[in-house]
């Protein structure tokens, strides 16, 4: 069984999506934060780690976000490492993987 660490840098993208979200619509920063943990339960369960550790997943169908992470066999770990938009500037994600 592998466990779940959420690198806090993915914390923090996904407080500054719910924030996001809140300003567009009171309660969608919520669906949002919802949907999002019941998606990483699924993936944790069903998909990781057979999964190719570092390609990005989709965070929900209903919100353009990808997941980054990494799996770590040897310590049984899955590092949800990031949540960006599908919308963003793919720079600033290979600026944060160094």
């Amino acid at each position: 069984m592998y466990k779940v660490v959420l690198d806090p840098r993915a914390s923090n993208d996904v407080q500054q999506v719910i924030d996001y979200y809140e300003d567009q619509a009171l309660g969608l920063g919520r669906k949002f934060d919802s949907a999002l943990h019941e998606h990483l339960v699924f993936l944790t369960h069903s998909l990781l780690p057979k999964a190719v550790s570092g390609n990005p997943l989709p965070a929900h169908e209903k919100f353009p976000y990808m997941i980054h992470y990494l799996v770590d066999e040897v310590a049984k770990l899955v590092i949800f490492r990031s949540v960006f938009s599908t919308k963003a500037d793919p720079e600033n994600w290979q600026k944060r993987k160094n």
